[in-house]
């Protein structure tokens, strides 16, 4: 009997790995984090075959370093005017940029971005009564860096400690050759199933047809972000 294959149905998955948090493994021992959701990645069948078919799937697994990493990191400044507030602000991120050189980070690689001014107040007590009165302005920003060495995230964190900027806003692991990767795992997934219809052929009296087709081609990726249901300090 003679088959029609559908002979290829690969799934490629690509996952960037933490860069460095110490967080990761307790998160883990206590069922924190989201690997449960990620089973259904072995549930396809690997060969599948009936009367007149054949389908045979590979996925393959790519763990890959990112990069370059997009680090955001919050500063905030008062003072009693918006001029004062706004100059330490200033020579805060300044003195930054400059400690940042160290770290080969460049012009193009620094950003910041005005996120809200606002005026602060406070109060105080005299013959039971509560006065209110202005205090003066707070001043917040965004800093944006992008570490092309991702493995510098730590000196990163211990310059920005410096100028007490301690709020890192989130961590974004990117990488720059997503179509040449995704390449390479569907070459290697179609060796896989080539692979796989040979030995199937070995082991019994069909034979195939000339004609196949792809059935399905899936690519997508896991970022260590997305991998926590939820978060719990160590201590708290």
């Amino acid at each position: 009997m003679k088959l029609f294959a559908v002979f290829l149905s690969v799934s490629t998955l690509l996952i960037l790995p933490q860069v460095s948090f110490s967080q990761r493994s307790g998160n883990q021992v206590y069922g924190n984090n989201n690997y449960y959701n990620n089973k259904t990645i072995s549930s396809l069948e690997s060969v599948y075959s009936t009367d007149t078919s054949l389908v045979i799937s590979s996925k393959i697994l790519l763990n890959k370093a990112p990069d370059l990493l997009v680090v955001s990191l919050g500063i905030q400044e008062e003072g009693k005017t918006v001029k004062i507030c706004n100059e330490a602000i200033t020579a805060r991120i300044n003195k930054l940029f400059e400690n940042l050189k160290s770290i080969e980070i460049k012009k193009e690689d620094f950003y910041v971005d005005f996120i809200s001014q606002a005026k602060l107040y406070d109060f105080e007590t005299a013959q039971n009564k509560i006065e209110q009165f202005e205090k003066g302005f707070e001043i917040k920003k965004n800093i944006i860096i992008r570490l092309n060495k991702p493995s510098d995230f730590d000196k990163l964190i211990e310059l920005c400690a410096e100028q007490e900027i301690y709020d890192i806003i989130k961590a974004d692991y990117i990488n720059t050759e997503v179509e040449k990767i995704y390449s390479e795992m569907y070459n290697e997934g179609v060796k896989i199933v080539e692979w796989k219809k040979k030995r199937y052929l070995q082991n019994s009296n069909q034979t195939m047809l000339s004609s196949s087709r792809i059935k399905k081609d899936q690519f997508y990726s896991i970022y260590p972000k997305t991998q926590y249901k939820q978060y719990e300090a160590v201590e708290s």
